[in-house]
């Protein structure tokens, strides 16, 4: 006779009985991340990239709005990229302003079977948002480096609020960026 019974859902999606005696129970178990799951399951995860630009000292180079009414918009990383040492500021803003001038930057959804357009507003080298919001990362790249912050969802945007990657030093060539994420209604 069992001492527990659990009631799990198979790899096929099939509701299973799992019976354990003793004080012992053995689990073989595949994971994934919300990111996958959301790209594989809904597909709502997505990804916004800038174009290599040669941006000037406290430019925007890349702002992601969240604009679904219903959804939240959970970051998964954001990335960037400098031929020149550069220093960055990464930051989230409430209630943002909507991102304008510079160039809107499409986010492309991850699953390509199936794909969604994402609710959102993103430009690189934005005007609208002049003052920072909070900095929840900052530091120097060196040289011909690409360097990545995995945030791994923790980051969590409500509808209008932003992140965005700000350059603070000058890169003096060409830099580059992008900022992934998955909305889900929690």
């Amino acid at each position: 006779m069992a001492d527990v019974q659990l009631t799990g859902v198979d790899r096929f999606g099939d509701r299973r009985q799992v019976a354990i005696t003793g004080s012992q129970l053995r689990v073989i178990a595949d994971m994934e991340s919300e990111f996958k799951h959301e790209s594989e399951g809904n597909s709502l995860s997505f990804t916004w990239n800038t174009v290599s630009a040669d941006y000037a000292a406290a430019d925007t180079m890349l702002i992601v709005q969240n604009t679904s009414p219903t959804l939240k918009l959970h970051i998964e990383n954001v990335w960037f990229y400098t031929d020149n040492a550069s220093e960055f500021d990464i930051h989230t803003i409430n209630d943002a302003t909507t991102p304008a001038g510079g160039t809107a930057v499409t986010g492309v959804c991850l699953n390509r079977a199936a794909p969604k357009i994402a609710e959102a507003a993103a430009h690189s080298d934005d005007t609208a948002n002049s003052a920072q919001g909070n900095i929840i990362w900052t530091g120097t790249i060196l040289a011909s480096t690409t360097y990545t912050v995995n945030y791994g969802g923790a980051v969590i945007l409500g509808t209008n609020d932003a992140i965005a990657i700000d350059v603070t030093t000058a890169p003096g060539s060409l830099a580059t960026a992008g900022i992934s994420g998955y909305y889900k209604e929690t």
